[in-house]
C-alpha cells in the first residue's frame, strides 16, 4: 500500500467502498421487509411515549427560558406566554398516562410529575408578576419564593429527565432485541461495511489532519491567543483612559476654577489681561486634552451617543457663534446657510453634531487666510420618521493635496507635518469627527484643491422630532413687501441674506459696496437697510454716514452687522442713530426678531453686548460639599458662598455621612473618587437611610471622569445630577437649580420680594463691567431706555398667545441685557419668566411679567441717575 499513489490510494477505497455498500444492501433488502413489521410494531407500541417524554421536557425548559426573559425584559405579558408553554409539558405527560397498557407505577409516576408542574406553573407566574412590577426591590418573601422555584425547578427537571430515561430504555431494549435477531443476516453486510469505513477513514485522515487540520487547529489556538490577548490590552487602555480623565482634570479644575474666581475680583488692567490670557490657555489645553481623551474612549468604545430632541438652527448658530471671533481675528467671512425645507426640530446627538461642525468649522478657519468659511445644511433623504442630513463645510484656504487626502482622517496626522508648527494642533479633529459621523452612522468626505480650498461632506441619518413638520419661517403680513438694501462685500454672505429675506416675502436688493449702494439709493427708497461693517474702500460706518448727510436717506431705517461686537461699535451706531446692530454669522432667528421689533413692534432688537448668565440667584441653599482635593473644595466653597449659598465641606464619603446625621442640607455636592469611602457608596448608603425617613435630598456628582457609563453609575447610586470637571460655573449652577428643594417653586415667589431681597444695581460691578468707561455706560443706558419698552411689549404679545418659543428667547435676550447693568433684581426677574417658558407653564406668566415690568420701571431712573453722576461713582470705585 504505501508505493501506491494517493489517487491510486482514493481510488480503490472508493471501489471498495462501492463494493461493500451494493453486497450490504442486498442482504439487508433480503431481510428489510421482515424487519420492518417488527420495526412498526415497536413503534406503534413504544414511540410514542418516548416522543411525549421528550417533548415534555423541552416544553418544560422552554416554559423555565420564557419567565427568565420575561423578567430581565420586565414584561408581563410575557409570563402568560412562560406559563402556556409550561402547560404544554403538563398535557404532553397527560397523553402519556392514557396510553393503555402502561405499568401502574409508571402511570401513577407520570400524574404526579404532571401535577407538580401544574402547580409549579401557578407559584412561578404569581411571583415573577411581582417581580416585573418592582424588579428594584423585592421583599425577603419574594426572594425566598424565587429560591423555592428554582429549587423546584431542579427538582422537575430531574423527573422529566427520568420519565424520558425510562420510555427511552424502553425503546432501545426493545430496538436492541430486533437488532439481535436480525444480526447473523445482516452480520455479513456490516462487516462489508465497517471495512469499507475503516479505510475511508484512514484515508481521509492521512490526507485532511496530516495536510489540512494541523495548520489549521494550530492557528486556531494562535488566534486565540491573540484575541485574549488584545482583550486585556483594550480593558487595560479603558482603565488607562479613566484614569488620565481624572488625573488630568483634577488640576485643571483648579487651574480654570482658581483663575475664573481671581478674575472676579478688583484687579489692574495688567492683572486682568494676564489672567485672561492664563484662562484662555487653560481653555485650549483643555480641548487639547478632550480631543486626546474622546479619541482614546472612541478607539476604548466607551463613548455612547444621545437621542433627544434638538433644534438644529440652533445648534448650528450657536456653534458657530463661539468661532465668529475667531474668524473676525483672521478678518475672513463665517457664514451658515440651513435650508429652509429642513425640518427644525430633529431628534439625535446635539452634541456631538455640534463637535464635528465644531471641528471642521474650526480647521476651515485655522488654514485659511483670506476669503470665507461656509456652513451650509441640507436634507440629503428622508424616510418616514427618519431624514438624513448633508453638511459642508466649505473654504478658500491652501487646500490639501490629492496625495494626503485619503490620510487626513488618521489619527495624528496633518496634510503637511510643516503645518503643525505653522498653524498647530493634535491632528485629531478630523480623526474623531470621522469615528463620531460613522458612529452616527453617516460618512464623511471632502473635495480639496490645493491653493483654492476644500470642502468637507458629511451626512449623519436623524430622527424626526414632534415639530419635525413645521417650518421656522412662519408668515409675517408686516414684513411683506418691504424694500431692503443689502451691502456686503462678501457675496455667499449677500446671497444668503437675499435668499432668506426673499422667504420672509421682503423684497431685498444686493450691492457689493459702498458705490454700488449709492446709485441702488440714488434710484430707489429703501424701508431698511443692512451695511456690513467691514468693506474695503468705504466701511459700513462711513456709508452710513455717507447715507445720513443724504437729505433724501437721512431717515433710512439702517441695521449693522459685524463680525465680532465691540464696545466702540455700539457707540459709533448709537451716534449713527442704528437701528440694531447684529453679529456675524448671522443668525435668521436672531435677525428676523430685530426686523419684526423694527416694523411690527414684536420681538427684540439685536444685542450688543454678550448675556452673562446670572445663575444660583434664586433661594440660598445649604449645601454639603463632599471633596477631598483642597483645591476643588476652595474653589467650589468661594464659588457657592459668593453666590449666597452655605457650605459645609467633608473630605470623603463616610464623613459626609457623619455629617448628615449631625446637620440638615438642602443639596449634597459629592464628589464621586475619594479615599474611605467613595461617593458612589455614600450615595447608595445616603438613599438607604431615606427608606425609612421618608426624606429625600438631592445629590449632585462631581467628577473628572469621563468616561462611557459613568452618569449611569451615579444615576444608579441615586444621584439626582451630574457636571463632570473642571468644574463650570454654568454648568454648576444650573445643576443646583435643576435638582435643587423648591426649585419648581420658584416660579410662584413674588418678585417683589427679590427685589426687595437682592440690590438693584451693584455699582461697583456695573462700573467694572464697562470698564470705567462713562461714555459708554451713558451709551448703554440710553440704548436700554430706548429698546426696553419694545421688549416688554413683545414679551407682554407672546405671553397673551402662549408662544413658548418667543417667551423663551425674548426673555432671554431681555436677561441678557439685563445682564449688563448688574441689576441682580431685574436678572432674577427675566430668569423666571425664562424658566416658565422653558418649563411651558403660562400659571403665574402675567403675575411675573407685572413684577418683571415693575422692576424695570425702578431700575431705569437709577441708571440715569447712575449714568449722569458716573463722575463721581467712578472716583469712589476708585478708593476702592
Amino acid at each position: 500500500m504505501q508505493r501506491l499513489t494517493i489517487t491510486t490510494k482514493i481510488w480503490l477505497s472508493i471501489g471498495i467502498f462501492v463494493l461493500g455498500f451494493i453486497l450490504s444492501t442486498i442482504l439487508v433488502q433480503v431481510q428489510g421487509v421482515r424487519r420492518e413489521q417488527v420495526l412498526r410494531a415497536t413503534s406503534t407500541e413504544l414511540f410514542p411515549e418516548a416522543q411525549d417524554s421528550q417533548d415534555a421536557e423541552a416544553s418544560f425548559l422552554l416554559s423555565i427560558h420564557a419567565f427568565h426573559d420575561a423578567v430581565v425584559m420586565q414584561d408581563a405579558s410575557g409570563l402568560g406566554r412562560a406559563a402556556q408553554e409550561g402547560r404544554h409539558a403538563a398535557q404532553d405527560l397527560q397523553a402519556i398516562a392514557s396510553i393503555p397498557g402502561l405499568a401502574r407505577e409508571r402511570t401513577a409516576k407520570v400524574r404526579e410529575l404532571n401535577n407538580t408542574i401544574e402547580s409549579f406553573l401557578l407559584d412561578a407566574q404569581s411571583t415573577y408578576q411581582t417581580v416585573v412590577v418592582s424588579p428594584t426591590y423585592l421583599s425577603a418573601k419574594t426572594q425566598g419564593r424565587v429560591r423555592s422555584l428554582a429549587a423546584r425547578t431542579d427538582s422537575i427537571e430531574r423527573g422529566l429527565q427520568a420519565v424520558k430515561d425510562q420510555f427511552s430504555s424502553d425503546l432501545h431494549e426493545q430496538l436492541s432485541a430486533v437488532e439481535f435477531q436480525s444480526v447473523r443476516q445482516r452480520w455479513g453486510a456490516l462487516l462489508v461495511f465497517g471495512i469499507t469505513l475503516i479505510i475511508a477513514a484512514y484515508m481521509v485522515n492521512l490526507t485532511i489532519h496530516r495536510a489540512v487540520m494541523d495548520p489549521i487547529l494550530r492557528i486556531n489556538a494562535e488566534l486565540t491567543q491573540a484575541k485574549e490577548r488584545a482583550e486585556e490590552a483594550n480593558r487595560a487602555k479603558g482603565d488607562f483612559v479613566a484614569n488620565m480623565s481624572h488625573e488630568i482634570r483634577t488640576p485643571m479644575n483648579g487651574v480654570i476654577g482658581m483663575t475664573e474666581l481671581a478674575l472676579e475680583t478688583d484687579l489692574t488692567i495688567e492683572q486682568r489681561r494676564y489672567l485672561t490670557v492664563v484662562k484662555s490657555s487653560a481653555g485650549a489645553l483643555l480641548t487639547v486634552i478632550n480631543d486626546v481623551l474622546d479619541f482614546s474612549k472612541i478607539e476604548a468604545g466607551k463613548l455612547d451617543l444621545e437621542e433627544i430632541d434638538f433644534s438644529l438652527r440652533d445648534c448650528v448658530s450657536e456653534t458657530l457663534g463661539v468661532l465668529g471671533i475667531r474668524a473676525d481675528e483672521k478678518k475672513i467671512e463665517l457664514a451658515y446657510d440651513v435650508d429652509a425645507k429642513l425640518p427644525d426640530v430633529l431628534s439625535g446627538d446635539p452634541g456631538r453634531l455640534r463637535q464635528i461642525i465644531m471641528n471642521l468649522a474650526g480647521n476651515a478657519i485655522k488654514f485659511t487666510e483670506r476669503g470665507e468659511v461656509v456652513v451650509r445644511a441640507f436634507e440629503e433623504s428622508r424616510e418616514p420618521g427618519r431624514i438624513t442630513l448633508h453638511c459642508t463645510v466649505r473654504d478658500t484656504g491652501i487646500g490639501i493635496r490629492e496625495d494626503k487626502q485619503a490620510s487626513i482622517f488618521q489619527a495624528f496626522t496633518q496634510a503637511d507635518g510643516t503645518t503643525t508648527r505653522r498653524f498647530g494642533g493634535t491632528g485629531l479633529g478630523l480623526t474623531i469627527s470621522r469615528q463620531l459621523v460613522e458612529m452616527m452612522g453617516g460618512r464623511i468626505w471632502l473635495e480639496s484643491v490645493v491653493g483654492k480650498g476644500s470642502t468637507f461632506h458629511f451626512v449623519v441619518p436623524f430622527g424626526l422630532g414632534p415639530s419635525a413638520g413645521q417650518m421656522p419661517d412662519a408668515f409675517d403680513s408686516k414684513l411683506q413687501g418691504v424694500a431692503v438694501l443689502v451691502v456686503d462685500d462678501n457675496f455667499t454672505t449677500r446671497t444668503i441674506l437675499e435668499e432668506m429675506l426673499r422667504r420672509w416675502g421682503m423684497m431685498p436688493v444686493v450691492a457689493s459696496g459702498s458705490a454700488a449702494a449709492m446709485r441702488a439709493l440714488a434710484q430707489e427708497r429703501f424701508e431698511l437697510i443692512l451695511l456690513d461693517i467691514r468693506m474695503p474702500e468705504m466701511d459700513g460706518f462711513e456709508l452710513c454716514e455717507k447715507i445720513r448727510h443724504n437729505p433724501e436717506t437721512a431717515d433710512s431705517t439702517i441695521m449693522m452687522l459685524s463680525s465680532a461686537a465691540r464696545p466702540q461699535d455700539a457707540i459709533r451706531c448709537r451716534e449713527l442713530g442704528v437701528a440694531a446692530y447684529l453679529t456675524k454669522p448671522i443668525n435668521p432667528k436672531q435677525l428676523r426678531i430685530a426686523i419684526s421689533s423694527i416694523f411690527g413692534g414684536k420681538g427684540d432688537a439685536g444685542r450688543v453686548a454678550s448675556e452673562p448668565q446670572q445663575l444660583g440667584a434664586g433661594r440660598r441653599l445649604r449645601i454639603l460639599l463632599a471633596e477631598d482635593n483642597v483645591v476643588n473644595q476652595e474653589i467650589a466653597a468661594t464659588l457657592l458662598t459668593k453666590r449666597g449659598h452655605s457650605v459645609v465641606v467633608a473630605k470623603d464619603g463616610e464623613q459626609a455621612l457623619s455629617t448628615l446625621d449631625k446637620e440638615v442640607f438642602d443639596l449634597v455636592l459629592m464628589d464621586v473618587q475619594m479615599p474611605v469611602m467613595d461617593g458612589l457608596e455614600a450615595s447608595i448608603a445616603i438613599r438607604k437611610r431615606e427608606l425609612n425617613t421618608g426624606r429625600h435630598i438631592p445629590i449632585i456628582a462631581m467628577t473628572a471622569h469621563a468616561m462611557k457609563g459613568d452618569r449611569e453609575k451615579c444615576l444608579e447610586a441615586g444621584m439626582d445630577g451630574y457636571i463632570s470637571k473642571p468644574i463650570s460655573v454654568k454648568a454648576l449652577m444650573q445643576a443646583i437649580e435643576t435638582v435643587s428643594p423648591g426649585g419648581a417653586q420658584l416660579e410662584t415667589i413674588s418678585a417683589t420680594a427679590n427685589a426687595n431681597a437682592l440690590p438693584l444695581v451693584n455699582r461697583q460691578a456695573l462700573m467694572l463691567q464697562v470698564g470705567d468707561d462713562l461714555d459708554l455706560l451713558r451709551t448703554i443706558v440710553s440704548l436700554f431706555k430706548a429698546e426696553v419698552p419694545g421688549n416688554l411689549a413683545a414679551i407682554r404679545a407672546a405671553i397673551e398667545s402662549n408662544n413658548v418659543e418667543s417667551l423663551s428667547n425674548l426673555a432671554h435676550s431681555l436677561k441678557g441685557m439685563l445682564g449688563n447693568f448688574s441689576s441682580p433684581a431685574a436678572n432674577q426677574a427675566a430668569l423666571r419668566l425664562e424658566t416658565m417658558a422653558q418649563e411651558r407653564d403660562f400659571s403665574h406668566a402675567r403675575e411675573a411679567y407685572q413684577e418683571l415690568e415693575g422692576v424695570i420701571e425702578q431700575l431705569t431712573p437709577e441708571l440715569a441717575v447712575l449714568a449722569e453722576a458716573g463722575e463721581t461713582m467712578q472716583v469712589v470705585h476708585g478708593s476702592h
